[in-house]
């Protein structure tokens, strides 16, 4: 039955005592940069994660390892390690190679989501204005906590007064006060 072995460990042997290894050189570069090419296509890897692997091998080995892979490769690994960059920036793949390798060594940041706006409406009409109009607050003119009563509601024009109804000439009332005389 066959076990596993720990390859960490075996890498790490490998690396302690390279002159033991020195007929497996090309099968050990290979093998590196397989293990730096899987970590860099991962898509779990973070702007954290490119920094802990650019501290890890250095400069050299991830010049390398990007030479190694293809612009949409990089492209990829530009998105998700840096999401906020704008679209156009580091869109050809040696600019990418330069930008991934300056996150990776800690030169630069990841860049920041920009700000959003506040949304702008429109204004309202009508007696959704009124509730919503701001009031300005002076030490002379404090804010009123409340709306004012509405004044008592006047016609523009006096009401003529009622007609009365047979007093006057000609009329049957009249004409009866005539006769009786």
């Amino acid at each position: 039955m066959a076990t596993e072995i720990d390859g960490f460990a075996v890498l790490a042997a490998v690396a302690r005592n390279a002159a033991a290894f020195a007929a497996a050189e090309k099968e050990v570069n290979l093998a590196a940069g397989k293990i730096l090419t899987s970590q860099l296509k991962a898509k779990d890897l973070t702007a954290a994660g490119l920094r802990a692997v650019g501290d890890a091998v250095g400069e050299t080995a991830l010049l390398h390892a990007f030479d190694g892979l293809k612009d949409s490769d990089l492209n990829s690994l530009k998105k998700r390690v840096d999401p906020h960059l704008a679209a156009d920036a580091a869109a050809d793949g040696k600019a990418a190679r330069v930008h991934l390798l300056s996150l990776a060594l800690g030169r630069i940041l990841p860049q920041v989501p920009a700000p959003k706006l506040p949304k702008t409406t429109k204004p309202k009409k009508g007696k959704a204005a009124e509730k919503t109009a701001a009031v300005k607050s002076t030490p002379e003119q404090p804010v009123p906590s409340e709306k004012a009563p509405a004044a008592p509601k006047t016609s523009a024009a006096p009401k003529a007064p009622p007609k009365r109804r047979g007093t006057g000439i000609g009329s049957k009332s009249m004409a009866a006060t005539e006769d009786d005389k």
